[in-house]
């Protein structure tokens, strides 16, 4: 894994995912002109990948999550002592993904001898989770197509929002899924780019100071 950024500065049924939502992840066939254009200011920065674009607050790290000789699979968002995972997974239309997801990682946290339960959360229930030494919540959002899934992972939560980060990084959070076959389940392209996806060309690789409010 690499670093790429220093920032330092109504639930929904997977069918109506096809309208406009006040709140994401929305797919990029029906997000208003205005988000997928970033022409917002933030305390913060967007982040660009091959499928996806979303907001990272002021504070946090971005590291691509590559495995040897890939594409990344997914982000590591890090927010002092919590790191989120963030990936996008191909689906089937008519088959929301996150449940399936949720039970299996339900049966593997169980398994390990750790402690869940099921909350209910935007855009679907959500996994609250304890193991020795680790506590997790997860959260997964089914689209048209494509699965959002979002992991906080941390020592502590205590004295942390983390639902509260969670939303925010899914709240205005753009799916690219493209037109292209891809598997149920499969995660899809997280690699970071320095400008917006219809516009991509280069990898970004650097730091971002943002330090200021600006527009990104």
């Amino acid at each position: 894994m690499r670093a790429l950024m220093d920032v330092r500065a109504e639930e929904m049924a997977v069918g109506a995912r096809d309208e406009f939502s006040v709140v994401g992840p929305w797919d990029s066939a029906v997000v208003p002109e205005s988000v997928v254009a970033c022409d917002r200011h933030w305390l913060g920065a967007y982040v660009h990948t091959a499928c996806a674009q979303f907001h990272v607050p002021r504070g946090a790290r971005v590291i691509e999550e590559r495995p040897a000789g890939g594409r990344a699979d997914g982000l590591h968002v890090v927010l002092g002592d919590v790191r989120v995972v963030i990936s996008v997974h191909g689906a089937a239309k008519s088959e929301p993904l996150w449940q399936q997801h949720r039970n299996f990682m339900i049966e593997e946290i169980a398994a390990a001898g750790g402690d869940v339960s099921v909350v209910p959360g935007v855009g679907g229930e959500r996994i609250c989770a304890m193991l020795p030494g680790q506590e997790i919540v997860a959260a997964g959002v089914d689209g048209p197509r494509w699965m959002v899934r979002a992991v906080a992972y941390g020592y502590d939560f205590d004295g942390c929002d983390v639902h509260g980060l969670l939303d925010d990084l899914l709240a205005d959070f753009v799916v690219f899924r493209g037109a292209g076959p891809v598997g149920p389940g499969l995660p899809l392209d997280m690699t970071v780019y320095a400008s917006p996806v219809r516009h991509v060309t280069t990898p970004f690789s650097g730091v971002i100071d943002n330090s200021q409010e600006r527009l990104i």
